[in-house]
C-alpha cells in the first residue's frame, strides 16, 4: 500500500497531464484522496479532491469526487476539541457539503431521466449522497428539511439497512423538534425492522452497515 500510495502521489502531483494521461491523472487524484480518508487524514484528502474537481469538473470520477469531498467537509466540521472549528466555520463546511451532495443527487436524477435507468454505481452514488443530505440537515439543526426529504427516500429503500439508517436520522430530527413521543415511536419501528433484517443486510464489519453498530449504539438492553 505505501508503494501504491506513492505512485498515486507522483501521478496526482502533475499539473499538465497530456490528453492520454488525463484518465489516469484523475483516477490517481481520487484514489490518493480515498487513501487519505481511510487513514483519517481528511484535510489532505480535501486538497486532492479539490484539485481533481478543479481539473475534471465533468470527468468520469467527478461524481465520486463530490461525494468524497462532502464527506471530508463533514468530518472537518465535526472535528472534536481542541482542534474543532468555530461555529461559523463548521456551518460553512456543512453548507458546502450539502451543496455537493445535492448536486450529485441532481446529476444522477438527470441521468436517470435521460437514460431511463441507472447503473449500479450511479444508483449507489445517489443513495450515499441522499443519505448524507439527511445527515447534513441533522448537523445543521434543520429537522424539518430532514423529515421532508426522508419519507420519500425511506419509501425507495423499504426493508433495507438504508431504511434503518434513514429512520435513525428521523429519530434525531424528532428529538431536535422536541417531539419525544414521535421519536420513541420511530425507535420502536427501527427495532422492529432491525429484528427482521437478514444477516446478509449487514455488509460491513464496522459502522452503520454492521450489525454490531446497531446492537451497541441503539438496541442494547439498557437503551
Amino acid at each position: 500500500m505505501p508503494l501504491a500510495r506513492e505512485l498515486f502521489r507522483q501521478i496526482a502531483q502533475q499539473d499538465n497531464p497530456t490528453p492520454d494521461e488525463r484518465e489516469f491523472h484523475e483516477r490517481s487524484l481520487v484514489e490518493l484522496a480515498h487513501e487519505c480518508i481511510r487513514a483519517g487524514n481528511f484535510p489532505e484528502a480535501e486538497i486532492w479532491l479539490r484539485k481533481q474537481l478543479g481539473f475534471y469538473q465533468a470527468g468520469p470520477e467527478a461524481p465520486l469526487g463530490r461525494l468524497l469531498l462532502g464527506v471530508c467537509l463533514l468530518q472537518r466540521a465535526g472535528t472534536p476539541p481542541p482542534s474543532a472549528p468555530d461555529a461559523a466555520t463548521a456551518a460553512r463546511l456543512r453548507d458546502e457539503a450539502l451543496k455537493l451532495f445535492k448536486q450529485l443527487v441532481a446529476e444522477v436524477d438527470a441521468k436517470l431521466k435521460k437514460d431511463g435507468k441507472l447503473g449500479e454505481r450511479d444508483a449507489w452514488l445517489r443513495l450515499q449522497a441522499a443519505l448524507r443530505v439527511l445527515q447534513t440537515y441533522q448537523q445543521l439543526q434543520r429537522p424539518n428539511d430532514l423529515l421532508a426529504e426522508a419519507d420519500q427516500l425511506r419509501e425507495r429503500h423499504r426493508g433495507t439497512i438504508e431504511e434503518l439508517i434513514i429512520m435513525s436520522l428521523m429519530y434525531h430530527a424528532f428529538n431536535q423538534k422536541n417531539e419525544r413521543g414521535r421519536a420513541l415511536q420511530m425507535r420502536d419501528a427501527m427495532k422492529e425492522l432491525f429484528d427482521r433484517l437478514p444477516a446478509s443486510a449487514f455488509t460491513q464489519p464496522n459502522g452503520e452497515y454492521s450489525r454490531t453498530y446497531w446492537e451497541k449504539v441503539w438496541f442494547t438492553p439498557d437503551k
